[in-house]
């Protein structure tokens, strides 16, 4: 993994999870590869319609698909989102914050591509 890669995600609770099993840890990251974008796309839907209920709902799920992906920055953005969506307040700052995790996601998914593809 190469020093980018290392910074965007890390793939500790992947191998925890997995028990060192390669196959295992493949089907986690393909899970992994699949959700996130579902999962940011319905983020960003509630955000733009502020429906703040539906969208700390979807951050609260999203929360669990990050615990895969070991980047810091996003779970922190994404749990500031899940907490200010439930309590209604900070609402101002939801799209920003939103739009921060959109806009780092695909370079977090892309080096996940890059981890299953390194697995063979």
């Amino acid at each position: 993994m190469n020093d980018t890669q290392h910074k965007l995600i890390n793939l500790d609770y992947v191998e925890l999870m997995s028990g060192g099993d390669t196959e295992m840890k493949k089907t986690l990251l393909q899970m992994v590869l699949q959700e996130l974008p579902q999962e940011l796309a319905l983020q960003q839907q509630h955000a733009q319609n502020k429906d703040w209920e539906a969208l700390g709902e979807i951050s609260h799920k999203m929360k669990s698909t990050l615990a895969f992906v070991g980047n810091e920055q996003l779970t922190e953005w994404n749990k500031q989102v899940e907490q200010n969506a439930k309590r209604h307040q900070n609402l101002e700052q939801l799209p920003k914050l939103v739009s921060q995790i959109a806009s780092l996601t695909p370079r977090v998914l892309e080096a996940l591509r890059q981890a299953l593809q390194q697995m063979g």
